[in-house]
């Protein structure tokens, strides 16, 4: 008998990516290990002009500091954010999965979750 081998056909999401679903954040594997290095806590940022929140790695005793919640299927880390989301009017229906990347600048993890088309530094070229 000869054996075959079952490979899955849904690829490993590699890329850094947050999905915002709800009032909730979820991190995965690549964002957090590449960008938040196992940090138990996150002090979390919003850039209005730019339209980006952003996710600074900190210490267990920072007071400010919001823990990550228990792995999800598909993440390393969830936080539940919907008083962040209403407070900066963020807010969206359904689930959205956005590329995260690391400001080595502010030191933090950020995301574009503005109302333009295209993340700052990628605007889209208007004939």
């Amino acid at each position: 008998m000869r054996f075959e081998l079952f490979e899955s056909r849904r690829p490993k999401e590699t890329a850094p990516m947050v999905t915002v679903r709800g009032g909730s954040f979820y991190i995965n594997q690549a964002a957090y290990f590449q960008f938040l290095r196992g940090a138990p806590r996150l002090l979390l940022l919003y850039d209005k002009e730019r339209g980006v929140v952003g996710f600074k790695p900190t210490t267990d005793d920072d007071p400010r500091g919001y823990r990550l919640q228990a792995k999800r299927k598909g993440s390393v880390a969830g936080l539940s954010l919907a008083a962040f989301l209403r407070h900066f009017g963020l807010g969206h229906e359904g689930k959205k999965s956005i590329p995260a990347t690391w400001n080595e600048v502010d030191g933090l993890m950020e995301i574009y979750m503005g109302s333009q088309s295209s993340p700052p530094g990628q605007e889209e070229d208007n004939p």
